[in-house]
């Protein structure tokens, strides 16, 4: 059997907008923690005189002057919320480190109600003509020099602006966030239902591909696959882990992923990598696009398993490719290139890569192909695929096989090729019953086994520029299935 003898069925599609996460902090109403003598949960930073608090389970409330209390440990890439059910004043959070403070507050009276960002070097105020009631609520999502401010009213949540802080610049530098706290900040007359700190999952996702064992088979854990999925925020991303029951509209956000360079201060959001289990040396193997670095490829091993929880990951740029070994055909780091994958083949003892470079001929993305006896390095060109505008490639097994599979195009949906390893001045196409989720979509192809059946699975996903600003941001996944369940 061929992919060309396959048709693949929409399933399903579906936006993540901001609703998957992983929780960080929480403030909680069971008991009144404004008066209490035996445990101080929230310490109160400030507050003015004569200010009343009373918190319980209808709701946090404050009259009569300002209090800021610590909410948890400030995070550069979490989202913060607020739940406001009734304000007259100011109600939001204030980031606090040694030498940067950033306040962003939802302002109300009588008359209009507005969000105001107040920071060292500066106030902007953002209108946002509706009446702060029931179902509210504020969430500021945090990125290095940047604070997004989203509006939410029960599961709808909707952008409203963006404001630059400057002294928030290297809020990813470690010694600076993990010296930074975010607070609570009401003033004047307050109903609060809820405050918390979260990741979460973005206004969209792209990039998406499973983490596997060495031969290529996806590991699963009760059911579930689990994927490295690039979660976009309104500018810029970072790599998160989702496990997903197949054929389903079920995904759960299990982690997240930040990576640091040699001798690097700061974490880094990066997209698009490549994770591998290799049960020959029980280590795990990544290959991943470092824009931090220049936009080239790094590589890591690393013996923990990074599914779970909120990790940083060392990383090894590649050496960088020079004027003078400007070659295509060499495993070097060249600015631009992205997309990377591996797997090994047992048969040839072989580990197979595929990477996505900018051809010097055609100055469009086209993918070569590298062998090695290696996970690491030393691999050798083997070929390159015909021009295009080639991403997001993945290699796939079927019936004992090796394909890769490959979006390309930027004028037509759904436009997927198909190679056999080995074979790539040829290729066919990918086929759907209905031709979305493309203009160089990924070929996240998946095949699953089902008992003495298997079952193969497409999610890629469209470029619907969710973003009003950042042009390479991403919006709706899909997900298709082969047409028949196969006899193994």
């Amino acid at each position: 059997m061929n992919f060309s003898d396959m048709t693949f069925i929409r399933k399903f599609s579906m936006n993540l907008y901001k609703n998957l996460n992983i929780p960080m902090s929480k403030m909680s109403f069971t008991s009144d923690f404004t008066n209490t003598v035996r445990g101080n949960p929230y310490p109160l930073i400030s507050a003015d005189e004569g200010v009343t608090e009373h918190a319980s389970a209808a709701g946090y409330t404050v009259s009569g002057g300002k209090a800021e209390r610590l909410l948890a440990e400030f995070f550069p890439y979490a989202s913060y919320k607020m739940k406001i059910s009734s304000l007259q004043g100011c109600a939001g959070f204030a980031f606090v480190g040694p030498d940067a403070r950033c306040e962003v507050l939802v302002e109300s009276d009588e008359w209009e109600s507005s969000v105001i960002v107040k920071h060292n070097d500066g106030e902007e105020k953002f209108p946002l003509h509706r009446e702060i009631c029931e179902g509210f609520a504020v969430i500021v999502t945090a990125r290095p020099g940047f604070f997004d401010v989203y509006l939410a009213n029960e599961d709808q949540i909707e952008f409203l602006a963006t404001a630059q802080v400057p002294s928030f610049a290297k809020s990813n530098k470690i010694a600076f966030y993990q010296k930074t706290k975010a607070h609570t900040y009401i003033s004047g007359s307050a109903v609060i239902r809820g405050a918390e700190s979260y990741l979460d999952c973005g206004i969209g996702q792209a990039d998406i591909r499973p983490f596997r064992y060495e031969n290529g088979e996806l590991i699963m854990e009760n059911g579930r696959v689990f994927l490295a999925i690039s979660s976009r925020m309104a500018a810029g991303g970072h790599h998160t882990v989702l496990s997903w029951l197949p054929g389903t509209a079920d995904f759960k956000m299990e982690g997240a992923i930040f990576y640091a360079n040699p001798n690097d201060e700061f974490i880094h959001g990066e997209v698009a990598g490549s994770y591998v289990f290799n049960r020959m040396d029980g280590k795990w193997h990544l290959w991943i696009r470092n824009g931090s670095a220049g936009h080239i490829l790094a590589y890591a091993s690393f013996d923990f398993d990074i599914r779970f929880g909120i990790n940083i990951l060392d990383v090894e740029p590649l050496p960088t490719m020079t004027p003078e070994n400007l070659d295509d055909k060499l495993l070097l780091g060249k600015k631009a290139d992205e997309d990377p994958d591996f797997t090994y083949d047992a048969e040839r003892k072989k580990w197979l890569f595929a990477l996505c470079r900018v051809d010097e001929e055609t100055r469009k993305y086209r993918y070569f192909f590298f062998e090695s006896d290696r996970p690491d390095k030393d691999y050798k060109f083997v070929g390159l695929g015909p021009a295009g505008e080639e991403t997001g490639g993945s290699i796939v097994r079927l019936d004992g096989k090796i394909f890769f599979v490959c979006g390309n195009s930027f004028s037509a949906t759904s436009d997927y090729r198909v190679y056999e390893w080995g074979k790539f001045d040829t290729f066919t196409n990918l086929k759907c019953d209905y031709p979305d989720g493309g203009f160089r979509g990924w070929g996240t192809v998946m095949p699953i086994r089902y008992g003495s059946r298997m079952r193969y699975f497409w999610l890629t996903f469209d470029r619907k520029l969710m973003s009003k600003t950042f042009n390479w941001s991403y919006g709706n996944l899909y997900c298709f299935e082969a047409e028949g369940i196969f006899r193994i």
